[in-house]
C-alpha cells in the first residue's frame, strides 16, 4: 500500500512538472513574432511576393533572344512529285462537234502522289526584338512594381496582425491585473470577516456584520470566477492569433505601461509621416505608376515591331525526285518589321479603360487620405482624453485610499457600519480597475496610431 502511494505521488509530481514545462511565457514582442511566423494570411501574402518575383523573371525573358528547335521525322506515301510532260492528243471542240487528230501542248499537271519516302527536317530559329515601342521596357518596370505592391500588401497584413495581437495581449494583461485587484480586495474582506466573527463571538459586533462581510466575500469569489473565465477566453483568442494549439499554456508577461511620444511630434508631422508610409496608400501609388506604364504598353499596339531573325535548317526527303534522297542544309538571317494597320479602335478603347482605372485610383487615394487624417485626428483626441481621465482617476485613487483608511478606523471604533466600510473598499478596487482600463485603452490607442502610420511592423 505504501509503495502504491509512492508511485502515485511520483506520477502526480511528473505530471505537474510536465505541465509546468509546457507553460510558455511570452512578451508582446515575442507574441508578435510568433504570430507573424505562423499566421496563414501572412504566409499567403509571402507566396504572393514569390509569385511577383517570378513575374520579373518572365518579363526579363523578352529582353533576350528567343531560340527554338523544331525537328521531326516521318514516313509518307503521298508526297507530291512534278514531272515534265509532253504534248497530249486531245479532241478539239468545234460547233459541229469534236475534231480528232488535233494536238494541243498542255501545261505540266498539278502535283500528284509520288512514291513512298522517309522525311526528316530540323529547324533552329532565333528571334530577337530590337524595337517594340517601349512595350518590353515598361512591362519589366511593371513586373518590379508588382513585387513592390505585393511587399506592401504583405506589410499591411503584418500591421493588421500586430494590431490584433497587441489588442488581445493587452486584454490578457488587463484581466490578469483586474484579477489581482479583486484578489487583494477578497483578501481584505476575508480578513474583515475573520475579525467580525471573532468580535461577534466576543459580543462586540452583531451578526449583521458577519453576514455583510460573508455576502461581500461570496460576491467577490463569484466575480473572480467570471473574470477567470474571461481571461481564459482572452488567452484562447490570443493563442488563435498566434496559431498555437488551443490547449497549450501561455503566460503573458508585461505591464500596462506606455511611453508618451506625442509631445515630441506635431500633429501635422504625424499626418505627413502617415501619408508617406501608410501601406495602403503606398499600394495605390504603385498601382498608379503601373497604370502609367500600361498606357505606354497599350499605345505600343499601334506602333511597328522590329526584330532580328535567324534560321538554320537541315532536311532530307523534301525534294522532288530524283533529288529526294539528298541531304540539304542552309541558313537564313535578316531583319523583319511587323506593322499594325487597323484594329477596329481596339487600342483606343483599351486606353480609355486605363484612363478610367487611373481616375478611380486617384479617387481612392484622395478618399483614403482624408479618412486617414480623420482616423489619426480621432486617435489623437482619444489619447488626450484618456490621459486626462487617467490623471483624474489617479487623484481619485489617492482620495479613495485615504477614505478607506478613515473608514477602517471608524468601523473599528463603531462609528460606521460594515456596509460603509465595504463601500470604501469597493471604491478603491473600482478606481484601481478603472485606472487599469484607461492604461489598456491608451496602449491600444497608441497601437492604432502606429497601425495608421504603418510604423509598428515587425520585419
Amino acid at each position: 500500500m505504501k509503495l502504491i502511494k509512492i508511485i502515485l505521488a511520483a506520477i502526480l509530481l511528473l505530471a505537474l512538472t510536465a505541465s509546468a514545462q509546457e507553460t510558455r511565457q511570452l512578451t508582446l514582442d515575442q507574441a508578435i513574432r510568433i504570430a507573424i511566423g505562423n499566421n496563414p494570411l501572412v504566409k499567403a501574402k509571402m507566396a504572393d511576393v514569390k509569385s511577383a518575383e517570378s513575374k520579373i523573371t518572365q518579363a526579363r525573358s523578352y529582353e533576350v533572344p528567343a531560340v527554338n528547335l523544331m525537328s521531326q521525322y516521318f514516313y509518307a506515301n503521298n508526297l507530291p512529285g512534278m514531272f515534265l510532260q509532253g504534248p497530249n492528243q486531245i479532241p478539239v471542240m468545234t460547233s459541229t462537234g469534236p475534231v480528232s487528230g488535233e494536238y494541243v501542248v498542255t501545261r505540266p499537271m498539278a502535283p500528284y502522289a509520288d512514291e513512298n519516302r522517309d522525311v526528316f527536317t530540323t529547324d533552329l530559329n532565333l528571334v530577337y526584338p530590337i524595337y517594340t515601342g517601349g512595350k518590353i521596357a515598361k512591362a519589366n518596370e511593371n513586373a518590379g512594381m508588382l513585387k513592390d505592391a505585393a511587399i506592401s500588401d504583405l506589410n499591411q497584413q503584418k500591421d493588421e496582425l500586430v494590431l490584433n495581437v497587441t489588442t488581445a495581449f493587452d486584454n490578457v494583461l488587463l484581466l490578469k491585473k483586474v484579477i489581482e485587484v479583486n484578489q487583494q480586495a477578497l483578501a481584505q474582506f476575508e480578513a474583515h470577516l475573520d475579525l467580525a466573527k471573532k468580535a461577534y463571538a466576543n459580543g462586540v459586533k452583531s451578526e449583521f456584520d458577519v453576514l455583510t462581510f460573508e455576502s461581500k466575500v461570496e460576491e467577490l469569489k463569484a466575480r473572480l470566477v467570471d473574470l477567470q473565465g474571461k481571461l481564459d477566453l482572452a488567452e484562447s483568442g490570443l493563442k488563435s492569433l498566434l496559431a498555437l494549439p488551443i490547449d497549450s499554456d501561455i503566460d503573458c508577461a508585461g505591464e500596462l505601461e506606455y511611453s508618451d511620444t506625442l509631445n515630441t511630434m506635431a500633429s501635422q508631422d504625424i499626418y505627413s509621416e502617415a501619408i508617406a508610409h501608410n501601406y495602403q496608400l503606398n499600394t495605390l501609388r504603385i498601382k498608379k505608376d503601373m497604370l502609367e506604364n500600361l498606357k505606354t504598353i497599350t499605345a505600343a499596339e499601334t506602333k511597328p515591331t522590329i526584330f532580328l531573325f535567324g534560321n538554320y535548317h537541315v532536311y532530307h526527303g523534301m525534294d522532288f525526285p530524283p533529288y529526294d534522297n539528298t541531304w540539304r542544309n542552309g541558313l537564313a538571317a535578316g531583319i523583319g518589321l511587323s506593322m499594325p494597320i487597323f484594329n477596329g479602335n481596339l487600342t483606343k478603347g483599351k486606353l480609355e479603360e486605363v484612363n478610367a482605372s487611373e481616375s478611380m485610383v486617384d479617387d481612392y487615394t484622395e478618399g483614403m487620405t482624408l479618412k486617414l487624417k480623420f482616423d489619426i485626428k480621432n486617435v489623437l483626441i482619444t489619447i488626450q482624453n484618456l490621459r486626462a481621465r487617467l490623471s483624474a482617476e489617479e487623484v481619485h485613487l489617492g482620495v479613495a485610499k485615504k477614505a478607506h483608511e478613515i473608514a477602517k478606523v471608524s468601523y473599528e471604533n463603531g462609528i460606521i457600519t460594515p456596509v460603509e466600510l465595504n463601500d470604501a473598499e469597493v471604491q478603491v478596487a473600482a478606481i484601481q480597475t478603472s485606472i487599469l482600463n484607461y492604461q489598456k485603452d491608451i496602449l491600444l490607442a497608441y497601437a492604432q496610431l502606429s497601425y495608421l502610420e504603418s510604423s509598428n511592423n515587425v520585419k
